[in-house]
């Protein structure tokens, strides 16, 4: 066979053919060598301490990372995953991972950052986070962030212009403010610090550093009842302040499907009025870890205050199952049985908690109601006093063992509990008042009563409580004597 000469013509394109083949192949070895020379190995897990859903839900996003290792995406998945369950270390590590892979992602930055802050390394922190407003300076809760780390470091021009950029922000205003009254302290300027820490306090009223930073501020100033009213504040709301408005965060901690993350999600629907949503929420947790008794606790009460009974008793056997000898749980079913009239099996599980806490004030007041609704004075009297003696300050207890004593013709110790219920005056008094006047009205008591009904007229009208008012009017109106012919 005759084999011809190439012409040049196609010679130029077998040559360019292969030089594209060539150049294909050692892009993919060069991107082989960037993974194996600059890319940290994916993490090592260790899941045992986890729920097996949880440790699924891990393994998912380590193997898809390990599918696809050049993939930034994915990295960042894994990172955010083993993040939400706080293994820091393998989060670190993913998210580098994931950073050196698409330097242009400001969410990775972010998470890094975030990452380094919580382990307390504030210096790469803040170089992370410096990188996310320069990939996107409109995410203000990185400009945040890094003010609230420059003022660690005493950078504090800087820390203050950031903070002036966040006061037009409803959900960054409160920080904001703080942090220029940090400033201001700082510099000697104790009459404008002040003056933001009370702007962030009108927008978050228990903002507990605010009030330390209030209290010695005016400590400073020589206001020392202010600054004590402001210090017994920070101890009410230590822990309180504004919610970070930060989206990635969010997008982090709905990664989390522990029992704990749905207990507090939980509670700030619960927080909302958001009952249904709330214990829709418990139920999820609970068919994860159906061994949680503190879950099953939660919807016992949840249910308890939606009136569900049915869903109540599943969650209480559920808790008795685990736990037979907690008093917390057979309270509140003996509380729920009683609200739906069932007082013998009310007692009986009431009964439970004194077995463990004989002097339960809660449990013996119930008992006693409970007692009372069966007409088993004596014992309800047994209770009341028992309550008493544990709270002797507490004005419902001794209302309900006044009325019972009156009801039983013991007037004089009967007055002391009474009295005992209808001050010191507040919202509650005007309720103790009318009542012990109705009391002491059935008791035949009706002159002793007058004096409770109007003062109970004159609360009502002093603290607007017009419907019971009414009601106090209308009795009035009836106890009044016959006009003589």
């Amino acid at each position: 066979m005759t084999v011809r000469p190439r012409t040049t013509r196609n010679l130029a394109w077998f040559i360019s053919i292969i030089l594209v083949l060539a150049g294909g192949f050692a892009f993919f070895l060069q991107g082989s060598r960037h993974e194996a020379a600059n890319l940290p190995p994916l993490p090592v897990l260790v899941l045992d301490e986890f729920a097996t859903p949880i440790q699924e839900q891990i393994r998912a996003a380590w193997q898809a990372a390990r599918q696809a290792p050049n993939d930034a995406v994915m990295n960042r998945r894994l990172g955010m995953t083993l993040h939400a369950y706080k293994l820091n270390t393998g989060a670190m590590v993913s998210y580098r991972r994931a950073r050196l892979l698409d330097p242009g992602s400001y969410e990775t930055a972010y998470y890094l950052g975030i990452v380094q802050l919580q382990g307390g390394n504030d210096s790469a922190a803040l170089e992370q986070l410096r990188a996310v407003l320069e990939l996107n300076p409109g995410y203000r809760p990185a400009r945040l962030r890094v003010a609230e780390l420059l003022m660690k470091t005493g950078e504090l021009e800087e820390a203050g212009q950031l903070y002036t950029t966040l006061l037009d922000s409803p959900e960054d205003a409160a920080r904001a403010h703080y942090g220029l009254g940090q400033i201001a302290f700082r510099g000697g300027d104790t009459e404008t610090a002040i003056t933001h820490y009370h702007q962030a306090l009108q927008l978050f009223e228990s903002f507990g550093p605010v009030h330390y930073a209030l209290a010695l501020a005016y400590r400073d100033e020589g206001e020392t009842q202010a600054a004590g009213q402001h210090m017994a504040y920070y101890q009410q709301y230590r822990k309180n302040g504004p919610p970070y408005n930060d989206p990635l965060l969010e997008a982090l901690e709905e990664l989390d499907i522990s029992t704990r993350a749905a207990i507090n999600r939980a509670r700030q629907l619960f927080e909302s009025g958001r009952y249904p949503e709330a214990a829709q929420l418990l139920e999820t947790a609970v068919s994860i870890d159906l061994q949680s008794v503190e879950v099953h606790m939660k919807l016992v009460r949840l249910y308890s205050l939606m009136g569900d009974f049915e869903q109540l008793e599943q969650h209480y056997r559920a808790v008795v199952s685990l736990d037979p000898d907690l008093p917390a749980v057979h309270l509140l079913y003996g509380q729920a049985l009683g609200d739906t009239g069932r007082y013998e099996q009310a007692i009986d599980s009431l009964r439970k908690v004194l077995e463990t806490e004989p002097a339960h004030v809660q449990a013996n007041t119930y008992l006693g109601q409970a007692c009372e609704e069966l007409g088993r004075n004596n014992e309800a009297l047994q209770h009341y006093r028992l309550a008493v003696a544990g709270e002797p300050d507490n004005r419902f207890v001794n209302y309900l063992l006044g009325r019972r004593l009156l009801a039983d013709g013991q007037t004089a110790e009967a007055t002391g509990h009474l009295e005992q219920a209808t001050g010191p005056e507040d919202e509650q008094t005007v309720f103790y008042l009318y009542h012990t006047a109705i009391a002491l009205d059935a008791a035949d008591r009706r002159e002793q009563a007058r004096p409770y009904l109007q003062r109970a007229r004159e609360v009502a009208v002093a603290g607007g409580h017009q419907q019971l008012l009414g009601d106090i009017i209308r009795t009035q109106a009836q106890w009044q004597e016959p006009v003589p012919h």
